[in-house]
């Protein structure tokens, strides 16, 4: 650490360098404290949060890459499997189905439905997930 040692005008009258400094060893007055390191401390944390994001991303990617709707029925064209357990099983079997451009989750019996055309229509009802083929990008 580098100090300026100053006096009660704000006049620097001397410079002190020194490793380690204890409370009781600091000089009366005010003390101007340079730190050489603070940019390099500053961007270096700024790397280390951009990577712990980075790294949150990959591990949920298959999440944040797809957003369902809610509480909605997409219906028309409709393939059923049962026994999906969850949405995104349901959305990422969608995905690996060509044939497959929606699909429908329903909570209360883990059925997965596919939708085959384009054509869907919407019902709002709490107990379904729906989403889009490209909603995990076939992951």
């Amino acid at each position: 650490a580098h100090f300026t040692i100053m006096d009660k005008e704000n006049r620097g009258y001397g410079s002190v360098h020194t490793p380690l400094v204890r409370p009781d060893e600091v000089p009366n007055g005010n003390i101007r404290i340079t730190k050489k390191w603070f940019g390099f401390f500053c961007v270096m944390i700024v790397v280390l949060l951009c990577g712990a994001i980075f790294v949150t991303f990959l591990l949920t990617e298959n999440t944040l890459l797809c957003t369902p709707e809610y509480d909605t029925n997409y219906y028309g064209g409709d393939f059923n499997i049962d026994n999906i357990s969850s949405w995104e099983d349901c959305g990422r079997k969608c995905s690996s189905d060509q044939r497959c451009k929606f699909w429908t989750w329903i909570r209360g019996d883990l059925s997965c439905y596919f939708m085959f055309t384009n054509e869907v229509r919407r019902t709002y009802d709490g107990s379904y997930i729906s989403g889009s083929r490209t909603c995990f990008r076939g992951k």
